[in-house]
């Protein structure tokens, strides 16, 4: 069987009453050429039937299910290791395509054969606003793409689902299995070491995310301070890993300022604004200050967010 040239990938757990919206965007797509990989992860829904049933209608979705839930990042390991197309392509349960989605990427990776391809978003909130989240148009090759991922997209640079890769550079180095909220910070960095040739789209949206809709992700749910200080923990123990990784790679400390301040720094700062008092807020900076030492102040969520964390003075406490 000829191997397709996207896998696109979606993990799911208690995703049934979005497939409808998701999957159909996926399997209306102009350009055919693709697998559809669903993953449950042992959801409590009708989920596996579902999948199962779309599975049995159409032979370009695939059926995959985990014994033992494992949460997102041991869900996202176990679809990069099953996809068989020469791209990867990820879709979370809740969002959707634009219709040429597939075809415009195609083409795109045709004619100029890139290894990573970047397209801007519509951000959607529960309320019904809708935000364009972009950047300028780019073509970087060699040691620019890594630089770029740092210090040229001021910000925008960790989302796993707006980026078009090759399938053997999600492979290169995948993380260690661990239940984690916001695990695209784990997986991109690599991608962007390995990639040697990326191109930034700012054409149209070619994927509108629904914000905190689905299980997995939310920004606007509370948290328990025991539960943040436990992402806290999380966090930091990636954060080595990615600062072991660039080490471990002849970079010294040349984007550590980057690492910390848009990678581990701003995630943390904003899920502090999740707890529900002033108190817990006050207790969870100084919970995450037993790794930095930061002059920070709690402020109000706003959408859309902004693209450019303010830097704050810190120092890692190792």
């Amino acid at each position: 069987m000829k191997e397709p040239f996207f896998s696109v990938l979606m993990p799911v757990y208690n995703g049934a009453k979005y497939f409808d919206r998701s999957v159909k965007s996926v399997l209306s797509q102009g350009c055919g050429d693709f697998e559809l990989l669903m993953l449950d992860d042992r959801s409590t829904d009708d989920s596996m039937a579902e999948i199962r049933e779309l599975a049995a209608a159409d032979p370009r979705v695939v059926p995959l299910a985990h014994e033992e839930n494992t949460g997102s990042i041991g869900s996202r390991i176990d679809l990069i290791q099953a996809a068989k197309g020469k791209y990867i392509v990820w879709l979370d349960q809740d969002d959707e395509y634009a219709p040429d989605f597939l075809e415009t990427a195609h083409r795109l990776i045709t004619a100029g054969d890139w290894d990573i391809v970047h397209f801007p978003h519509w951000d959607k909130t529960p309320d019904g606003n809708v935000f364009r989240e972009g950047f300028a148009a780019a073509e970087k090759h060699g040691s620019e793409v890594l630089d770029w991922f740092f210090r040229g997209m001021q910000g925008n640079i960790w989302y796993m689902w707006d980026k078009v890769v090759r399938a053997e550079l999600w492979r290169r180095h995948l993380p260690p299995r661990m239940r984690c909220a916001t695990d695209d910070v784990f997986f991109t960095l690599p991608v962007f070491f390995y990639g040697k040739s990326y191109l930034a789209v700012d054409d149209h949206p070619m994927l509108t995310y629904y914000r905190d809709i689905g299980q997995w992700g939310s920004t606007t749910e509370s948290l328990t301070l025991e539960q943040y200080k436990a992402q806290v923990d999380v966090f930091i123990r990636f954060y080595q890993y990615n600062h072991d990784f660039l080490l471990n790679h002849g970079f010294g400390l040349k984007y550590e300022d980057d690492l910390l301040r848009f990678c581990y720094l701003g995630h943390l700062f904003w899920r502090v604004i999740l707890l529900p008092t002033m108190e817990d807020r006050d207790a969870g900076i100084q919970y995450f200050q037993k790794y930095f030492s930061c002059s920070v102040t709690p402020r109000p969520y706003e959408f859309p967010y902004p693209g450019k964390p303010k830097r704050f003075s810190y120092s890692f406490k190792g």
